[in-house]
């Protein structure tokens, strides 16, 4: 067991003040990524405004759009595995039932 995976830190409490990821833990990917909050990001591709969770290998304040989130899949067609890496869980991070989005 490496030094990282034995830390236990939240995924919003994973970043130093320096923005620097500090915990790459197999929790952090998974459960507690439920836990966190619906917030207010930036869409990364196209700049808009979004509501999401944060995904652990984002940078802070950024996500993904669902009209990005649409296009990426439908049109560009990014393997699923590339979007889970980069954007995060369809659902979870993006495309966020309307029950979960603040109005």
């Amino acid at each position: 067991m490496s030094r990282l995976d034995r830390l236990d830190i939240d995924c919003d409490d994973a970043f130093t003040a320096r923005g620097v990821a500090r915990a790459h833990s197999r929790d952090c990917r998974r459960g507690a990524a439920m836990k966190s909050h619906v917030v207010r990001l930036t869409c990364c591709v196209c700049g808009s405004r979004c509501q999401g969770r944060q995904w652990w290998n984002r940078d802070a304040g950024y996500g993904l759009c669902g009209p990005c989130a649409h296009w990426l899949t439908a049109v560009h067609r990014t393997p699923a595995a590339e979007m889970v890496d980069l954007y995060g869980h369809d659902g979870r991070h993006y495309f966020l039932k309307s029950t979960e989005v603040e109005t």
